[in-house]
């Protein structure tokens, strides 16, 4: 689905169907999409970033709804993504998966924010970011539990490997809870590559940059695993 800057949509994903939309953004900025998940529906949603570009997301997951959401960033010179998730029915998961290559002086910036807003639903969102040279990126991620959502199970993670001195990460990870029952975790890494690790392939005849890809296709293979449409698994395989 091509996107154009300025652009508002509207998807829906009827009851008891399965749908999968793929959203290159390229170059488009001030991109809003609203999605609803009707009941025992299952979406998988693909935003993948080039160029400049900004897109708000705004879903509604309704009951026994699974929404799995893909965010990937890769050669964009700038790239914001602004996702707002409710789970308002029983029994609906949401999962978002990010993955941003950042290099030169790229900035990017990845917001969340996640609402239980009713019992028994559950969450899952894991964020990681590669970044070099001077390249810059901000997390913001908040789950919310209201005081009626009981049985909450919520997860988020921020993993960030850092590839040089020069480049930034910025991550705030965030919960608030208003429930009694419920079990929620989040958390952030930042760190730099193996030295242990690299000195072994080295050790191994295998050169400097291998050896260095293959760490790097090590840390973003857990969200590659995930991706389910074959055709942008393999735009994300590729070497930088």
């Amino acid at each position: 689905m091509s996107i154009k800057s300025g652009q508002n949509l509207k998807i829906f994903a009827e009851n008891n169907t399965q749908k999968t939309v793929v959203f290159p953004v390229k170059n488009a900025k001030n991109v809003a999409i609203q999605i609803h998940a009707e009941e025992n529906s299952q979406l998988d949603v693909y935003t993948i970033f080039k160029g400049e570009s900004s897109m708000k997301m705004d879903f509604d997951i309704q009951k026994n709804a699974t929404v799995s959401v893909f965010h990937l960033t890769k050669n964009a010179e700038f790239s914001q993504n602004d996702i707002d998730i409710t789970l308002s029915g029983e029994n609906a998961n949401f999962e978002l998966y990010g993955l941003i290559f950042g290099s030169e002086n790229q900035h990017h910036h990845c917001q969340s924010k996640i609402i239980h807003a009713v019992p028994n639903c559950t969450s899952r969102e894991l964020v990681k970011t590669i970044l070099s040279d001077k390249s810059h990126c901000v997390f913001d991620g908040l789950v919310l539990v209201k005081k009626d959502a009981q049985k909450t199970d919520s997860q988020m993670t921020n993993r960030n490997l850092l590839l040089s001195d020069n480049a930034k990460i910025k991550t705030n990870p965030q919960l608030e809870i208003y429930a009694d029952d419920v079990k929620c975790s989040h958390g952030a890494t930042s760190g730099q590559l193996d030295s242990e690790a690299l000195f072994y392939f080295r050790s191994r005849g295998i050169s400097e940059k291998d050896a260095l890809q293959l760490l790097i296709s090590g840390f973003a293979g857990e969200i590659l695993e995930k991706i389910k449409d074959e055709e942008v698994k393999q735009m994300m395989s590729e070497k930088q």
